[in-house]
């Protein structure tokens, strides 16, 4: 769970970076990513402290 978000967040960073370079893409999308990136980090610390 903790790889996937990273994976998501590094994700989120290039999106981020590409939107900003090229001002192309679609913000939907990117919007979509960036919700499921604090969603899957969110549920990333819960197992974290129910596992301590």
């Amino acid at each position: 769970m903790g790889i996937l978000s990273i994976i998501m967040l590094l994700s989120t960073l290039i999106c981020g970076w590409w939107i900003r370079s090229t001002g192309e893409g679609d913000i939907h999308f990117h919007m979509q990513l960036g919700i499921w990136t604090v969603v899957v980090t969110c549920i990333t610390i819960v197992f974290f402290f129910i596992k301590r």
